[in-house]
């Protein structure tokens, strides 16, 4: 049996706690608090609200609001109601398709003030 020496098991723990801590530091460095819902219609933007503003917009058949940070679809014509059901977009990356009505959420995050781009996932 093969013995494991000291420096080699100090190593592994580091190793290993280096590896659970960076997905946290990710996540607080890559937070963003600037992020707004890109409303769109057959592809083309059609309205940017920013999600520190509360507001209903209609559009397409579609009726959507922005509260607390999130927006989500309030009443929507499509005959199967699905983007209704669909969980409330607030982070980057989000969204929510209504394919009936042509009509697309997506929570983008503004630019970094220091200029530093951060992709994780």
């Amino acid at each position: 049996m093969k013995r494991i020496y000291i420096n080699d098991f100090i190593l592994n723990v580091v190793i290993v706690v280096l590896c659970m801590a960076m997905p946290v530091v990710l996540f607080f460095v890559s937070r963003n608090d600037e992020k707004t819902a890109v409303i769109s219609y057959d592809g083309k933007t059609e309205k940017t609200i920013s999600l520190d503003e509360e507001c209903v917009y209609k559009t397409h058949g579609v009726e959507i609001k922005v509260e607390n940070g999130q927006a989500f679809v309030i009443n929507s014509d499509c005959p199967d109601g699905l983007c209704m059901r669909m969980k409330k977009a607030k982070n980057s990356g989000d969204s929510i398709i209504c394919v009936p009505n042509r009509v697309s959420i997506k929570i983008v995050g503004q630019a970094r003030k220091d200029g530093a781009d951060i992709v994780a996932g």
